[in-house]
């Protein structure tokens, strides 16, 4: 039978370094004097874990003229603030295993906020980071009540549209007792995440309270990374776009963010190797 909710919270409380690499490494960057060696050190003890990080750095995303199987150089690559990133949803991924297509959700709604936040001059990498933690809870609530997530998600299709949102924020507070932003934003929290990049996580379905620039630039990447299956003509008639955006630039921006993500991944899950732990 699956964990409760507070069952699974006290798991992912207690994920200690010896179970997870991303726990051990979450430990290792509260060091501010820690170096890229010590990190890399620690992060060579787990193979996959190296490869996934040796992968997304030789991404088209982030790979330079040459590609690097040397690890401290994928570490700079990424930097610090998606390592710490990546290594919150291996502790995620410990306690609620993820999908191919979670990852995917995660990495498109992480390229579209970081490519907003340069459009509103904010910190990108930020904005990478709590774009790629957003959906922590709703793989939370899938894994503690599969069924009744699937029944939450099949009537409310349409993630676009304003009314949706409420209604799915409504129906997860009915059965979890919390919505999945603010559940994401707490189990962040516990790991000793920055204050704006929680209130960002917490606000990404809101546009009315993410008024600071990087939680607008993950709000309206979680609202962008929605739109990228759908035509203009079937837009709902409630949408909200991020600001200086009309629906074919927010289109764009959405196949451009959800083409990082694939490249990302790779081609398919039998091709996957990358992310999925």
């Amino acid at each position: 039978m699956p964990p409760s909710l507070d069952e699974l919270i006290d798991q992912f409380d207690n994920v200690t370094s010896s179970e997870s690499t991303g726990a051990a490494v979450l430990e290792l960057l509260l060091d501010t004097d820690i170096s890229v060696g010590e990190i890399a050190s620690a992060i060579e003890e787990d193979p996959s874990f190296s490869r996934q990080l040796i992968s997304m750095a030789n991404s088209p995303h982030y790979k330079r003229a040459n590609a690097t199987n040397h690890l401290p150089t994928a570490i700079c690559r990424l930097g610090l603030s998606t390592l710490e990133a990546l290594s919150a949803m291996t502790i995620v991924d410990h306690v609620a295993p993820l999908k191919w297509s979670d990852w995917s959700n995660a990495l498109s709604v992480a390229y579209g906020s970081s490519n907003l936040a340069r459009r509103y001059r904010e910190d990108s990498t930020s904005a990478f980071s709590a774009g790629l933690l957003h959906n922590a809870g709703e793989i939370v609530m899938a894994h503690i009540d599969p069924s009744g997530y699937e029944v939450i998600l099949s009537e409310c299709k349409n993630t676009a549209s304003a009314r949706t949102i409420q209604k799915i924020k409504s129906m997860e507070i009915e059965l979890f007792g919390i919505d999945h932003c603010h559940l994401a934003a707490e189990l962040m929290k516990r790991l000793h995440f920055s204050p704006d990049v929680i209130a960002a996580i917490a606000h990404h379905r809101d546009f009315q309270i993410a008024t600071d620039p990087l939680s607008r630039s993950v709000a309206g990447g979680a609202r962008l990374s929605s739109l990228r299956t759908m035509s203009p003509e079937a837009m709902p008639s409630d949408l909200l776009l991020p600001m200086g955006m009309d629906i074919n630039d927010a289109l764009d921006f959405a196949i451009e963010a959800r083409t990082k993500a694939i490249e990302t991944l790779g081609i398919s899950d039998t091709t996957l190797g990358l992310l999925v732990i």
